[in-house]
C-alpha cells in the first residue's frame, strides 16, 4: 500500500510539472514573441514608399521614381568575402557547375556576390570564352546583370560594348532593346540608348519599335514596355508603326495604344492606301474591326488614282462580313 501511495505522489508531481511547463510554453510561444510595436517601423517604411508612388502626379514622375529606386537597389554590393581574393580564372572554374545548368538566373545571382570591381572581368571572360557554351540569351542577361550593378556610365558602357564586339551576340532577329525588355532589364533602356548615342552604334530605338510592331501578335506588350522604358515615339513614327503592324499582324492588339496613346493617325496613308484599305485588301477582319473602333474612316480614298475606298476593295475581295462592318461604320461617320 505504501508503494502505491508513492506512485500516486509521483504521478501528481509529474502532472503538476506538465501543467507548469504547458503554461510556460503558452506564454512564450512564437506568437507571443512578436508585438505590433516591433512591426510598426517596417510597415511605416513600406507605406511611405507606396504613398510616394501613388501620389505621383504624372506617369513620367512615377517612372522616374521607380527607375531611381531600382538603380539604387541594383547598385548594392552583396559581395562574399571568400570570393574577394580569387582571380578571374579561379572564379570561372568555381562557376563551371552553374554553366552546365545554362541557367541565367543562377549565374546572375552568383555575380551579386563578386566584388563590383571584378564583375566586368568575369562577365567578359564568360562572354568571350568559346569553351563556355551558353545560349546568346543567357550571355545577354549576364551582360545586363553586370551593367546594372555599375554606378557610372563609363563602367556600364564597357558591358554594352561586349554586345557590339561579339559577332554572335550582335547578330540575331531581336534588337538589343527588345532583348533587354524581354529579359526583365527594361530599367537599363535609357542607359543603353545613351550609350548608343555616344558610340554611334545606330538607331536602336527604331529597330526595336519596328520589330515590336511587326511581332505584336506574339508579344502585344512589347511596344508599350519600350515606350514606358523611355523609348521616344512621336505621332509620325507612331503612324509608321501602325502601318507595320497592319501589314505584318492579324490581331491588332496594340492598335488602340498606337492611336489613342501614341497619337498615330488612324487614317495614315502608305503607297496611296490608308491602313484600313490595306487591312481590307489582306482580309484581316480583326484588324479592320480594331481600326474602325479607333477612328479609321472608311470613306477616305487614300489619294489613289481610281478613287477606291475600303468598301470598293471589300467588294473586290468578296468578304461579305467585312462589307457589312464597313457599311455599318460608314453610317456613323460624317461626310
Amino acid at each position: 500500500m505504501k508503494f502505491f501511495r508513492n506512485d500516486v505522489v509521483l504521478l501528481l508531481g509529474f502532472l503538476l510539472l506538465f501543467c507548469f511547463g504547458l503554461g510556460f510554453l503558452r506564454n512564450d510561444s512564437p506568437e507571443a514573441l512578436f508585438y505590433v510595436d516591433d512591426l510598426e517601423p517596417d510597415i511605416a517604411i513600406e507605406s511611405d514608399v507606396e504613398v510616394k508612388v501613388e501620389n505621383n502626379i504624372t506617369h513620367e514622375e512615377a517612372s522616374l521614381f521607380d527607375y531611381g529606386y531600382k538603380k539604387k537597389q541594383f547598385a548594392q554590393d552583396y559581395r562574399d568575402e571568400r570570393l574577394t581574393d580569387l582571380t578571374t580564372d579561379q572564379l570561372i572554374r568555381y562557376m563551371k557547375p552553374l554553366f552546365m545548368t545554362k541557367s541565367a538566373s543562377a549565374i546572375t545571382s552568383f555575380l551579386k556576390h563578386i566584388p563590383r570591381a571584378g564583375v566586368f572581368r568575369v562577365v567578359k571572360a564568360i562572354v568571350q570564352d568559346r569553351k563556355i557554351h551558353l545560349p546568346r540569351r543567357v550571355k545577354l542577361r549576364i551582360i545586363f546583370a553586370g551593367a546594372q550593378r555599375q554606378c557610372s556610365k563609363k563602367q556600364q558602357a564597357e558591358f554594352f560594348n561586349l554586345i557590339v564586339s561579339d559577332k554572335l551576340l550582335k547578330k540575331g532577329v531581336k534588337p538589343v532593346l527588345v532583348k533587354a525588355v524581354e529579359t526583365g532589364y527594361s530599367h537599363l533602356v535609357p542607359d543603353i540608348l545613351e550609350w548608343a548615342n555616344r558610340t554611334a552604334v545606330g538607331d536602336l530605338s527604331l529597330k526595336a519599335l519596328q520589330y515590336a510592331a511587326r511581332h505584336d501578335d506574339e508579344d502585344p506588350e512589347c511596344l508599350r514596355e519600350l515606350f514606358e522604358a523611355g523609348v521616344k515615339v512621336d505621332s509620325k513614327l507612331a503612324s509608321q508603326l501602325l502601318v507595320e503592324l497592319v501589314d505584318f499582324c492579324t490581331e491588332g492588339y496594340s492598335i488602340s495604344f498606337l492611336i489613342r496613346v501614341l497619337r498615330a493617325n488612324a487614317n495614315c496613308v502608305s503607297d496611296f492606301m490608308t491602313v484600313l484599305m490595306r487591312a481590307v485588301k489582306s482580309n484581316k477582319t480583326v484588324i479592320v474591326a480594331e481600326l474602325l473602333k479607333n477612328g479609321a474612316n472608311p470613306k477616305i480614298t487614300g489619294k489613289n488614282v481610281s478613287n477606291k475606298t475600303a468598301m470598293h476593295i471589300a467588294k473586290d475581295t468578296g468578304n461579305v462580313k467585312m462589307q457589312n462592318m464597313l457599311k455599318e461604320s460608314r453610317m456613323n461617320v460624317k461626310s
